[in-house]
């Protein structure tokens, strides 16, 4: 660990200063897969996903309505791969990419579907076609 820091800003997007906001959502690389997880998974009935909704989510640990998903849910599966990746790129010089950190998001929420399945009974592959010829 470096006894000092040559700047405040963004390691990621070397933008604005570092805070925790920025750290967990509002960074330009980080807010498109917030955005992008909440229209596709908790409510996909809101076009534009604000940054302040997003910190309302993540400050509260949900919001009030009715969801696709959970709203806490949606929190663990974003958070987890975007702090995996920040991570990677301060300590190993991975490239923070944002489709890449969008994929992993969606094979969090698959596993989540998954798992849901075989709660409820529910086989995770349909089962084989059968021909009556």
């Amino acid at each position: 660990m470096p006894a000092s820091f040559p700047t405040d800003l963004c390691a990621i997007c070397s933008l604005s200063p570092d805070s925790l906001d920025h750290f967990l959502f509002s960074c330009p690389k980080k807010l498109p897969i917030w955005q992008s997880v909440w229209s596709e998974h908790v409510d996909p009935s809101v076009t534009a996903v604000s940054s302040s909704i997003i910190q309302l989510a993540l400050t509260t640990l949900g919001v009030d309505g009715s969801f696709k998903v959970l709203p806490l849910l949606a929190i663990a599966a974003t958070l987890e791969p975007i702090w995996s990746s920040h991570w990677a790129f301060i300590f190993q010089d991975v490239p923070f990419n944002t489709a890449s950190v969008k994929h992993l998001v969606s094979t969090k929420f698959l596993k989540l579907q998954q798992e849901t399945f075989l709660k409820e009974g529910i086989p995770h592959s349909p089962p084989p076609l059968l021909s009556l010829n």
